[in-house]
């Protein structure tokens, strides 16, 4: 998981619970973008994953701006890079400090 963390720079956690809401969202990066679908649970997760790093609005949206806030990431930001990532406009590894 740690070249997701690239993707995710502007988080700052600073409690535990703010380490498990990172978490949570830099699976969901690794979910997405790592491996591949050898099965139906492995699609599924990989299907939500999407939803929850790229909706524009909705449940997953709210989710993921609520999440972000917590931690500090700017979920605008997040979806963004990631779309631009599944575009192959934009490299996973690459950071932008703002």
């Amino acid at each position: 998981m740690a070249e997701v963390t690239g993707l995710l720079m502007g988080g700052r956690v600073r409690t535990p619970e703010q380490a498990l809401v990172f978490a949570i969202i830099a699976q969901a990066v690794s979910d997405l973008l790592g491996g591949t679908e050898s099965n139906a649970h492995e699609g599924l997760v990989r299907r939500e994953a999407m939803a929850f790093l790229t909706a524009r609005n909705g449940p997953w949206a709210l989710r993921r701006q609520e999440e972000c806030d917590y931690v500090g990431i700017d979920a605008a930001v997040l979806r963004s890079r990631v779309i631009a990532i599944l575009e192959g406009k934009a490299d996973i590894f690459t950071v932008t400090e703002k």
